[in-house]
């Protein structure tokens, strides 16, 4: 077992808090997200937000990926994707923008992941990152 792996299983088992961080969050392959700013409007339709969401990421171990966006809307930890955009592989910050509904509840969750292009039906990320967005009761 390589020292990456340990880390992992040792977070897993512990359910450490590495800051914001989980274990689903680390990458053993090299391949990372990170959520470095997420801006907000009022949505063209009535009752949605615009959603800009600017992401970091290093794509090692495949020739092509896409970021994908999603959030917890309805449920906590149950997210929908709703946007993504395709990298190639290297390093880079790419922005992901959708529009959604208005959530009955706030803070939600925005998830990003970066998967391998194409993929199966099911699969796992090769890397995600999760951040709380406060927002405020539509006026």
């Amino acid at each position: 077992m390589n020292k990456n792996s340990l880390v992992i299983v040792l977070v897993s088992l512990l359910g450490l808090n590495l800051g914001g961080c989980t274990a689903s969050d680390l990458s053993v392959a090299g391949d990372t997200v990170a959520i470095r700013e997420i801006k907000t409007d009022v949505g063209q339709k009535p009752g949605t937000i615009a959603v800009r969401v600017v992401v970091d990421y290093s794509l090692k171990s495949k020739p092509e990926g896409d970021v994908l966006l999603g959030f917890d809307l309805r449920t906590p930890k149950s997210y929908v994707m709703v946007g993504t955009q395709r990298v190639v592989n290297g390093s880079g910050t790419v922005e992901v923008c959708a529009e959604i509904m208005r959530p009955e509840r706030s803070p939600v969750t925005v998830y990003v992941n970066l998967s391998e292009f194409p993929h199966p039906k099911q699969w796992t990320p090769l890397a995600n990152a999760r951040k709380p967005l406060a927002l405020s009761r539509e006026k």
